[in-house]
C-alpha cells in the first residue's frame, strides 16, 4: 500500500474558546504547579538541602512553612530527583532522614539501564534531551515535584546552556511535560562568578530566566545572629555550634505577588525554616561577595605581616589559593599594599603600610618562587 502523504495545518486557538483556569501551588507564592521554577545560588548556600526539605513536606502531606494556600491539608504525594553532584547513601538520604521525609515517596532517576539476553547491564546516564524517558518516569510515579539538581548536570555534552536555541527546546518540553503531569518542577543552578544585576545573575542563557515562572535566590545571611543562635546548650548542657543562617529571596514571579524572604538555618540536626526576612536579593548577594572579599584581605594580611613579599611570589600564592589576578588587585586596593622596588634595581615587593621602611630597605624580603616568574591569572 503507497504511504499516506503527512499534512500540516495552522493551529488557530480562538481565546473564546479557552476556558480559564486558576494557578495551583505546590508553595504559594513560591512554587507554582505544572510550571518551571528555579532555585538559584553560590555553592553552600543550602540549596539541595532545602529542596530535600520541601521534598519532606510533600512525601508526608505536611504544609509547607509560610505556604499562602488556605487548604486545610494535603495528601502525601511522591517526588522525583534528578542529582548530578550529591551521593544517594551518604548525602541525600542522611539529609532527607534529618527533615522528616517518607522514604518510600522519594525516587532518584539515576540514568538508564539497557538489558540483552546473555550480557551484563548497561548503565548509561540520563539527559534532559530525552524526553521519552522522563515522561515515562512522570508516568509511572506521578509525583507532585520533580527537582533536577543541578540543570546543567542534565544538559548533556551537546548542549551549551548560554545559547537559546539549544535550551529553549528542552525548557519548552519540560513545561509541556510539567503542564501534562500536574507537577512542580524546581531547577537548581549555580550563579555567575562576576558581577551583574541580580535577576540576570545565574548561569546559562536568558532563555533560562525567561523560562520560568518563579526564581528563587539563596544565600548566607549576613544580618547578625542572635544571642541563641550562637550560645546553643542541648538537654544535657552541652554547648553546640551555632547554626549556619541562609536567606531565600524570590526575585521573579509571573503568576502574582512576590513572597516575602524567609529565612532558613542548617545544623547537626537538619534544615529549619524560621521565619520571614527583610533582606533584599542585592544584600543577600552581597554579602557572599563581601564574605570571598573577607577572605581575600585576611589571606593577604596574613601573607604581608612578616614584612615585604617579592611580587611575583605573592601572585604565585594567589593563583595556589584559587584567587584570580582581580581578587587580588582588590586586597591590594582595599588594604591600602604598597608595591615598591627592594632596593635599587631589587625585585618589586608587596607590603603593607605598616612595612613600609622595610619595603623602602629591602629588608626580609621572601623571594619569588624558582624561576622567578608569576603565573597568568585570569579574572575570577
Amino acid at each position: 500500500m503507497p504511504e499516506s502523504k503527512a499534512t500540516t495545518s495552522l493551529n488557530l486557538i480562538c481565546l473564546a474558546d479557552v476556558e480559564e483556569e486558576a494557578i495551583s501551588w505546590l508553595w504559594q507564592p513560591y512554587i507554582p504547579i505544572g510550571k518551571i521554577t528555579i532555585l538559584e545560588g553560590d555553592p553552600d548556600s543550602g540549596k539541595s538541602f532545602l529542596s530535600l526539605k520541601l521534598a519532606a513536606h510533600i512525601t508526608t502531606g505536611k504544609k509547607i512553612p509560610f505556604d499562602r494556600d488556605c487548604t486545610a491539608s494535603k495528601l502525601p504525594r511522591n517526588v522525583l530527583m534528578l542529582v548530578g553532584e550529591d551521593g544517594a547513601a551518604d548525602t541525600i538520604k542522611p539529609r532527607f532522614r534529618k527533615v522528616g521525609g517518607e522514604m518510600s515517596r522519594l525516587t532518584l532517576l539515576d540514568g538508564l539501564v539497557t538489558r540483552k539476553e546473555g550480557e551484563n547491564d548497561v548503565y548509561s546516564g540520563i539527559t534532559l534531551d530525552n524526553i521519552p524517558a522522563l515522561e515515562e518516569a512522570l508516568r509511572k510515579l506521578r509525583p507532585a515535584l520533580v527537582v533536577i539538581d543541578p540543570f546543567q548536570c542534565f544538559l548533556g555534552a551537546k548542549v551549551d546552556m548560554y545559547r537559546a536555541n539549544e535550551t529553549r527546546p528542552i525548557l519548552s518540553e519540560l513545561a509541556r511535560l510539567a503542564e501534562r503531569y500536574d507537577c512542580a518542577l524546581l531547577l537548581i543552578r549555580h550563579l555567575k562568578k562576576q558581577d551583574s544585576k541580580t535577576i540576570y545573575r545565574g548561569i546559562g542563557a536568558i532563555d533560562i530566566l525567561a523560562a520560568a515562572r518563579s526564581v528563587l535566590l539563596a544565600g548566607r545571611n549576613p544580618e547578625p545572629a542572635s544571642v541563641t543562635d550562637l550560645i546553643r546548650i542541648d538537654a544535657s548542657g552541652a554547648v553546640l555550634e551555632p547554626k549556619d543562617r541562609f536567606a531565600i529571596v524570590q526575585t521573579k514571579c509571573n503568576l502574582g505577588k512576590k513572597g516575602p524572604s524567609l529565612e532558613y538555618s542548617i545544623d547537626d540536626s537538619g534544615l529549619t525554616i524560621d521565619g520571614i526576612s527583610e533582606i533584599t536579593a542585592d544584600e543577600l548577594l552581597n554579602s557572599t561577595m563581601k564574605t570571598v572579599d573577607q577572605d581575600v584581605d585576611e589571606w593577604l594580611q596574613e601573607l604581608l605581616s612578616s614584612g615585604p613579599v617579592e611580587a611575583n611570589a605573592v601572585k604565585a600564592a594567589a593563583a595556589a589559593k584559587g584567587y584570580g589576578r582581580c581578587k587580588l588587585d582588590g586586597a591590594v586596593t582595599r588594604l591600602g599594599v604598597l608595591r615598591k622596588p627592594s632596593g635599587f634595581g631589587g625585585a618589586w615587593t608587596y607590603a603593607l603600610p605598616s612595612n613600609e621602611e622595610a619595603a623602602v630597605a629591602g629588608q626580609d624580603v621572601i623571594p619569588a618562587p624558582e624561576g622567578g616568574v608569576a603565573p597568568v591569572l585570569a579574572c575570577a
